[in-house]
């Protein structure tokens, strides 16, 4: 089974990168950033990610709401999902997420089917 991980993000700050190299750590899964890209391409220090824009939500034919980008976390699992189909499990989550236990590892190996 293959996993991925998307950091749903706008911007490569501090806390999108941590959480993206915390993740990139667990064994077993793979992580990549999505990026809202409507005030132009964001360089997210050579990490992988997907951008989308107006462009890509129209090709989509997903109603592009003047605040897509926070209101409609879950266009990110569509613009992955058409970018990257070869995946059988999604995970989204924010920079400002935080796994409350000690081994992140841990919970995802809980979680995640591997194998």
């Amino acid at each position: 089974m293959r996993n991925l991980i998307i950091v749903r993000t706008h911007r490569a700050d501090a806390a999108s990168l941590a959480a993206y190299d915390r993740y990139a750590a667990l064994p077993g899964t793979d992580v990549v950033f999505c990026v809202d890209e409507r005030a132009g391409e964001a360089d997210m220090g050579g990490r992988a990610k997907i951008g989308f824009n107006q462009g890509t939500l129209d090709a989509m034919g997903l109603y592009a709401h003047p605040e897509y980008g926070w209101r409609c976390g879950d266009y990110c699992h569509y613009v992955v999902r058409a970018a990257r189909p070869a995946y059988d499990a999604y995970w989204l989550i924010e920079p400002d997420v935080l796994i409350h236990e000690d081994d992140a590892g841990g919970f995802f190996a809980s979680k995640l089917r591997t194998g």
